[in-house]
């Protein structure tokens, strides 16, 4: 279990989904996308709600504290 990025990164990899692909669903650009894979950026409250829903995962999961 590593962190938000790791975690992000994984999880948008076992989908088969590129860094743009990601962007699209979520409504931002997709060098957003890559700078929350290389902890640069971190999502608002509601992102991180977004991303979570979009990979059915809890929010926890993606922040490293939880295992699902």
């Amino acid at each position: 279990m590593g962190g938000f990025a790791e975690n992000l990164k994984v999880l948008r990899s076992q989908k088969g989904w590129r860094q743009e692909d990601l962007a699209n669903k979520l409504g931002i650009s997709k060098q957003v996308v890559s700078n929350y894979e290389n902890g640069s950026e971190s999502p608002s409250f509601d992102g991180l709600i977004n991303i979570a829903q979009a990979f059915a995962y809890s929010t926890d999961y993606l922040l490293g504290v939880s295992n699902y």
